[in-house]
């Protein structure tokens, strides 16, 4: 028993994408707030790493011995971005285009087999100016003066991203086309942001937004996920205004919300605590949240 027994995981996973996402406004962050009180969004994304050294992770972060509830509700998957980069400028975290093909799908294989849901989101694109003006300003003299990855050569590896998720069955979030979209957009934009990002491949605040939509309406609209919606998940606990309707018959009401919830733990069994020993109860439970923006708006990106 302890404090993951009533909350199955999400569990994001990728480079540092994925890593920065629990910045304030941050997709993960957002998905955190998401799912508040129902379900643990647990951060691993890895910044400078590839599809190389993620498959290499995989069996310690998500083992084979998982079981019902202790697998994962959903993992997502996005890699590709590093493993995009031009090998004659920066050759250290490049992975040639079929190898990354490879190591993706034995990624999604065995997550498949190890969490009730995956989804795989692609690399997103770029600002190649916005990464050349980067360069420029934070390097001066030392600046490369050449782009490390193009949007040519990243969408190679979301069309491959796409094709590794068609042929397991799941679905996949295609933040390149979303994000190109946006980028669009919000380039064109005079009277607010002007890019996604804050060096040309890191998320802003507003290309935050973008992967958080993009994701959810994915979430939202694929079919399969219809036990993702956080309305039909039950909280860990009772909410406060349930307790507080009725103060005095608080023991109660935690016991109707166990039964409810079918016996109390990960496991279906319930907690020697929680109908018999209420003594040192500390009258509710408070839940962390996370601070967000509001998010992106169907104009930034469009139907789809």
């Amino acid at each position: 028993m302890g404090l993951t027994d009533r909350r199955r995981a999400i569990v994001i996973f990728g480079d540092s994408l994925t890593q920065r996402s629990f910045q304030p406004a941050g997709w993960g962050a957002a998905l955190a707030m998401r799912y508040q009180r129902r379900v643990d969004v647990i951060n691993r994304g890895f910044g400078g790493y590839n599809s190389r050294w993620c498959l290499a992770m995989v069996d310690e972060l998500f083992p084979a011995s998982a079981r019902g509830r202790d697998k994962p509700l959903l993992v997502t998957v996005m890699l590709g971005t590093n493993d995009a980069a031009l090998p004659e400028v920066e050759p250290a975290p490049t992975v040639p285009l079929e190898e990354y093909r490879s190591n993706l799908d034995a990624i999604v294989a065995k997550l498949k087999q190890r969490a009730e849901h995956v989804v795989v989101m692609t690399p997103p694109c770029m600002d190649e100016p916005g990464r050349l003006a980067y360069q420029r300003e934070t390097y001066q003299d030392d600046a490369v003066g050449r782009l490390e990855r193009t949007n040519a050569n990243t969408r190679r590896y979301a069309d491959a991203a796409m094709a590794v998720a068609m042929l397991h069955g799941v679905p996949c979030v295609d933040l390149f086309a979303s994000t190109s979209d946006a980028l669009e957009s919000a380039a064109a934009s005079t009277d607010g942001p002007t890019t996604l990002f804050d060096d040309g491949i890191h998320f802003n605040a507003l290309g935050q937004e973008v992967v958080y939509a993009s994701l959810v309406r994915v979430i939202e609209s694929a079919p399969g996920l219809e036990d993702l919606d956080p309305e039909k998940m039950p909280p860990d606990w009772p909410f406060g205004p349930d307790l507080r309707a009725n103060p005095d018959a608080w023991r109660e009401t935690f016991d109707a919300h166990l039964e409810k919830r079918g016996g109390g733990g990960r496991g279906g069994v319930a907690s020697p605590r929680s109908s018999v020993d209420w003594e040192g109860a500390r009258g509710w439970i408070v839940a962390a949240g996370m601070a967000a923006a509001h998010f992106a708006s169907r104009k930034l990106l469009g139907a789809r």
